[in-house]
């Protein structure tokens, strides 16, 4: 089994980033974002062994962490032909993101992957994977005028897990509690 953790977004946020995906999934067929909720990862996927143990984990963040903003400025693409939008860099989420990082190595000997720490890129995925040929520039064009602005106060974690390879992934636990509940 394996988890992730992510941020939520607010109702505004979620719905725009939604009819984005909706929209490159008609024009271009790419519709592996749409197996998701809307979100941004704040731990990529790890190998978990006893899921109580992880879900106490995940609650003593959501209890423990202070709300902090996020800003949303423009969409951007990865050099893996991955489309998303941009989240702005910011120190608190950076900061928030290395003590979950070390936190999980200490309590679980998880490792970070290869795009996580200091310099990773916080982002909202909008397509990815199942780009097929030719529609890449279909829905680069599509995108090439949006340019989404929004900040949110940061209030819900969510948990993901996945049973196995095979399977989606879900979203198996929200939290709101403790200091998250903010303004």
């Amino acid at each position: 089994m394996e988890a992730a953790f992510v941020i939520l977004l607010n109702s505004d946020l979620y719905n725009y980033v939604r009819r984005l995906q909706t929209d490159i999934c008609k024009l271009s067929g790419a519709k592996e974002t749409l197996k998701i909720e809307p979100h941004i990862t704040l731990k990529y996927a790890f190998n978990v062994k006893n899921i109580k143990t992880v879900e106490k984990y995940f609650d003593e963040i959501a209890k423990t962490t202070r709300p902090f903003k996020i800003e949303i400025n423009g969409i951007n693409l990865f050099p893996t032909q991955v489309f998303f939008v941009d989240v702005t860099k910011n120190q608190a989420l950076t900061n928030f993101h290395l003590k979950v990082l070390r936190d999980l190595k200490e309590k679980f000997s998880v490792k970070p992957s290869e795009f996580e720490g200091k310099t990773f890129h916080f982002h909202i995925t909008l397509a990815y994977k199942d780009i097929v040929e030719g529609a890449f520039q279909k829905i680069k064009k599509y995108l090439q005028n949006k340019k989404p602005k929004f900040r949110f106060t940061v209030k819900q974690l969510g948990l993901y897990l996945r049973l196995n390879p095979e399977e989606n992934w879900f979203l198996y636990k929200i939290s709101e509690a403790g200091h998250l509940k903010g303004d």
